[in-house]
This record gives structure tokens, sequence and C-alpha cells, in this order.
């Protein structure tokens, strides 16, 4: 989708509806006048087994047979992902008759925030909010992954704990039918309908038809990530070129720090990018103590080599996987089973995710490079990882 322009999921986009106004805006953009067999979104053997059943085996009638054209007719108008998102669960929301439709998008394995939502007038707004994954029905974007569909029909009967019930209730959900968004094999985020005005049972038809939106949806993204892709790649080569002319021009170390780490947090867009060394004095202490000798920080966020440190809790076996080369990846740091020293230095710099890169000289390890994000939980990208 060329015209899809990079624009930040960070944005939060919703529309609220007033019931009254449902029939009037259903069909505010043309329908395609094909049948159902005239376009196939996908091949049976890229489609989970129960959504493969249901788009073959039931025959929709004519009117509904032409509703996910009419639906990626409309995404198809999409000028960049806001306007996307923006579309998709609007159109959602009015063709399907429920309460409520959004986008769900994963920030680590069990936690996300609502990025889209279009909403009936009187029932609380989800749009922004950070929820867990079993806000949707299931606890881990894995099970997500797993499971093709999550079909509750009656929250008080389907439901599976009393904290689930409570999830339910505080957004007024009675019906939920949630389908994952995988984007290069990843469960990306989800895609949501509920009811909130009473229970529905959710029927072969209505999760072949999302299922349809789905994979719309997820071949835009993908896309859009390609194209991403291959402007991040020319970026990149420049950002590399210009920070190597930078080094050869620098008049000490300290100024090549301070290049490195302004320009990689700009680069990634993070909070924090800083340089840790350890301390090589004796050997029982290079372990959990050193400095940081060089950081960059976004906005008002502490500033580490403020903050002083006589322990930092490595662990031995963080520490024998740096010394070995190997990167420490977190989405959510609260997550990774760390030491409560290590947790609680962590805490002090308002870390919620975290990128750590081994610098190694020799054979030694000589420090380490940080990358935090301290705004909230980021997903890293493998592209990224791959960069520092």
């Amino acid at each position: 989708m060329e015209n899809i322009s990079n624009n930040s999921s960070d944005e939060l986009v919703t529309t609220i509806d007033n019931p009254s106004s449902e029939s009037a805006g259903a069909e505010s953009y043309p329908e395609l006048m094909l049948a159902a067999d005239d376009l196939t979104l996908g091949t049976t053997s890229d489609i989970p087994t129960e959504l493969a059943l249901a788009v073959e085996s039931i025959p929709f009638p004519r009117s509904q047979s032409r509703r996910p054209f009419a639906i990626a007719n409309a995404m198809a108008q999409a000028t960049n992902l806001e306007n996307l998102y923006q579309i998709t669960v609007t159109e959602l929301r009015k063709r399907f008759a429920v309460d409520r439709a959004l986008i769900y998008q994963f920030q680590s394995e069990a936690q996300g925030n609502v990025i889209a939502e279009s909403l009936t007038t009187g029932y609380s707004p989800t749009l922004g909010q950070p929820l867990p994954a079993l806000a949707f029905g299931r606890e881990t974007n894995q099970l997500y992954q797993q499971q093709a569909v999550v079909s509750i029909n009656n929250v008080s009967n389907d439901a599976v704990t009393p904290y689930q019930v409570q999830l339910f209730q505080s957004f007024q959900v009675q019906a939920s039918l949630s389908l994952p968004i995988l984007v290069n094999e990843q469960a990306w985020g989800l895609l949501v309908i509920q009811n909130c005005k009473g229970p529905r049972q959710w029927n072969d038809s209505e999760i072949a038809l999302l299922y349809q939106v789905v994979t719309e949806l997820t071949l835009k993204l993908q896309a859009n990530e390609l194209q991403q892709q291959s402007q991040q790649e020319v970026i990149r080569e420049r950002l590399v070129t210009n920070l190597v002319q930078t080094i050869r021009v620098a008049p000490n170390t300290q100024h090549v720090f301070d290049s490195i780490t302004r320009t990689l947090r700009q680069f990634l867009k993070s909070d924090r990018v800083a340089i840790f060394q350890f301390q090589t004095d004796a050997e029982n202490t290079a372990a959990n103590n050193g400095d940081v000798i060089a950081e960059n920080v976004h906005g008002d966020f502490v500033h580490i080599k403020d903050v002083p440190v006589n322990d930092y809790g490595f662990e031995k076996q963080m520490l024998d996987a740096y010394r070995q080369g190997d990167c420490w990846v977190a989405a959510d740091v609260q997550t990774q089973g760390l030491p409560e020293q290590h947790m609680d230095v962590l805490t002090q710099f308002q870390v919620r995710s975290s990128l750590v890169v081994p610098l190694r000289q020799a054979d030694s390890l000589w420090g380490l490079l940080a990358i935090h994000q301290c705004s909230g939980l980021r997903q890293w990208q493998e592209t990224e990882v791959a960069f520092v």
C-alpha cells in the first residue's frame, strides 16, 4: 500500500457515534459490487483450520457477501496508518452493529494499548488505555497466536477468573470477539469487536468476515513495514557514515562517546542511551561497580550520571552472557525475574524497557551500551537490535 506514510502508532484515534446515526453512516463508502467468490484475501493454506472451514463452507447472503469488500474498499482510501486504523474500527462497528470495535497493539508479552476505537455513546472508552492481554480473553500474545479465534458470547459464563470479569465490567463488555493480527508471523495485536448492551452469540459467518478484515489489515501493515525498513536502511547508512566522520575528527574519546549516545538516541527515538564502564581495579568489585561515562537523555527523565550507585546488582548469569557477547532485550523489565538490587537500580532510573549491548575489549567485558525506554513499554525490533 504505497500511500501509507510513516506515522507513529503512539498517536491514538477514536470515533464515538450516537446510536441513532448508525444507519445513516453505515454506507459512507461505496461498496464494491463483487460476489464472495470474486476476491480471495488469502489461500486456505494460510488460514487457520476453523477459519478456513468457515470461509469455504458458509454461503454469505448477497448483502453480507459484499460487506468484506465494502470494508476493504474503505480501508484502501487510507492516507496513513492512523487513518487506516480509524476507518477499520469505524466500518467494523457499523457493519457488525456492535457497541465497540478496537485495535489493540501488544507492547510486551502480556500488555498492550488500545490504539484505535469506535464506540457507541454511553460506554466507557478503552482508547489509550494500557491493558493486559487478558482483557480480551487470553493472557499472552503467544496464546492468541496459538488460538486463532477468542469468542466470548457471555462474559458472565465465559470469563475465566474474577479479575477477568472485573476487566470486562470496567468497560461494560457483555460479549467479545478477538482475532490476532500477525505481522511476520508474530502477534502484533488484536482486532476486537464487542457488545455492551448484552450477550451475543458470534456465528461462523461473522468470524469469517472479521478474519477477512484482519487479513486485509495485515497485508497493509506488512507493506508499510517493508517500506519503513527500506527507508530505515537508507537512514542507517547515512547515520553510520556521519558517525564515522565525527569519530575521525573527534578531539578526544569523551567527544566520541557523547556523539554515539546522542546519535543513537535520536535515531532510535528512545528516552536514554548511556555508556557504562565496569571498574577493573579489583576482580571482586568489577562485576557490580562502574561508572556511566556518557549519556543522552530525552526530556525530564533522570540523568543516571547524577545518581550515586554502589551496587548495580548484576547477577552472574547475566554477566556471563554479556562476556559471551549476548545482548539483553527486555520489552518489560518487570517481567524478567531480575535480582531485587538490579531491579531497584532500574526503578531509580525510571526504566520500563531496556536493550543492553556488551562492549568488549580484547577478551574482557569493558562495559555496556544501554538503551532505555522510560515513558512506557517498548517492543524492540530485530532490526534495532541488529543495528546496535
